[in-house]
């Protein structure tokens, strides 16, 4: 502080030439340092929103999701819309929705998915279940009801899963399949 009293007494325009540079500096630092602590937020908001949504599952070792409900959880879905007497989403052209969810894994799973459409029959054929980077074999498909039980994981506190379909296998409107729920519950 007294170099500045003493730059100003020196010379009035040269201390507030000084304070003027050195405010640009800070403004310049608070620009930067506002900027990736947005950056953190998204990414923070991010994993929050999808593993807070999934706290509850832990407990009562089953997540459900119903597509008429607001979608956290999966990037490439389109709005919901009306499928007979019921409702679905339409997965985008990457073919792929996903999540990890908090489920203790000494158990096994019942995994539903019900599915309304596929955009082509080669869609519906390489329709998959992976879990944890397993691909798991669909034990029944009737009536778009795909299922199949995830075996145990002891040690693991997380169920990592994706429902996938070859991207080359989507029709012209870039879509890949659409689903009404999906069902994980312990067995």
């Amino acid at each position: 502080m007294s170099s500045l009293i003493d730059l100003f007494n020196a010379s009035p325009e040269a201390c507030f030439e000084k304070i003027a540079q050195t405010l640009k500096l800070l403004d310049q630092s608070l620009q930067r340092n506002t900027m990736e602590l947005q950056k953190i937020a998204e990414i923070v908001d991010k994993v929050m929103l999808g593993r807070l949504a999934t706290y509850t599952a832990a407990e009562n070792r089953r997540w459900c999701y119903d597509a008429r409900l607001p979608n956290k959880y999966f990037d490439d879905v389109f709005e919901v819309e009306p499928a007979g007497n019921g409702f679905k989403r339409w997965v985008g052209a990457s073919g792929m929705i996903g999540g990890t969810l908090l489920l203790p894994r000494a158990l096994q799973y019942d995994f539903e998915a019900q599915i309304v459409d596929f955009a082509t029959p080669e869609a519906r054929d390489s329709f998959s279940l992976g879990i944890d980077g397993q691909t798991y074999p669909w034990l029944s498909t009737a009536d778009g009801l795909y299922r199949t039980i995830i075996q145990e994981a002891p040690g693991r506190d997380e169920l990592e899963f994706s429902l996938s379909i070859d991207p080359a296998t989507c029709g012209p409107d870039k879509v890949s399949f659409s689903f009404a729920s999906l069902h994980i519950e312990a067995l």
